[in-house]
């Protein structure tokens, strides 16, 4: 019910949240909080499912059964969860399990190795492939590479994307891995969004060599402390 005229008119959806033991439902105005893209086609009564706070060990076990006790009634399509105090494996299981997941934002993903990452490559691409729908990411709070590269594996279908990064992370490395390193990630990409605590203009020029070099079909706008690389059509 909560897809008929009547909750699309008002703009309203209905929003779960888990946040320790506890399970919260509640109905809010529809907010543009996932992505700030302005190109973004308008939706259509999203359901959210928030995964937040402190999650210790105890909840992972359980995570998965409590989600699938109304993902018989919910068609969830929305994805808030912060990463601090979940793991990698249950995160990969919990993503699964939603099938009608569009828009995955995620928040203090963990330091990852490049061992894990090659060890596991072949198993999260595998995984994945159940996650067709997931094409709009927002990450928040990163500070290494190889968290975008697991991102990837585990949503190689993104067309927008945003990157909140810390001070951490060199934005020229991570334009090179992403453009030059790994062709694949722009198969999809429409849209990527970069925000970075301090941007000069000499590092705006940088990325623009960069995307010309290689003769990407991009286009860069700065705007305040965001990066836009939008695809040209």
């Amino acid at each position: 019910q909560f897809l008929c005229s009547f909750w699309i008119e008002r703009q309203w959806i209905f929003d779960i949240s888990i946040d320790n033991f506890d399970i919260i439902y509640s109905i809010r105005p529809y907010r543009k909080k996932w992505l700030e893209f302005e190109v973004i086609e308008n939706i259509n009564s999203p359901i959210p499912l928030s995964v937040t706070n402190h999650l210790h060990e105890s909840v992972n076990k359980t995570l998965i059964n409590k989600i699938n006790l109304f993902l018989i009634v919910f068609k969830i399509t929305h994805l808030d969860v912060d990463c601090s105090r979940i793991t990698i494996s249950n995160l990969i299981k919990l993503i699964q399990q939603l099938s009608y997941l569009k828009f995955l934002r995620m928040s203090h993903l963990p330091l990852l190795k490049t061992e894990y990452l090659i060890n596991e490559k072949r198993r999260i691409i595998r995984l994945s492939q159940k996650n067709k729908n997931i094409t709009r990411v927002n990450l928040e709070y990163v500070s290494q590479i190889e968290q975008i590269q697991f991102v990837h594996y585990l949503c190689p279908f993104m067309k927008y994307l945003l990157i909140n990064c810390t001070n951490d992370i060199d934005p020229i490395l991570l334009i090179r891995f992403i453009f030059k390193t790994n062709a694949k990630f722009v198969k999809y990409l429409i849209l990527m969004c970069l925000c970075i605590p301090s941007i000069q203009n000499e590092l705006i020029e940088k990325l623009r060599e960069i995307i010309d070099s290689e003769k990407y079909n991009y286009t860069i706008k700065h705007i305040d402390n965001k990066i836009y690389f939008h695809r040209k059509f």
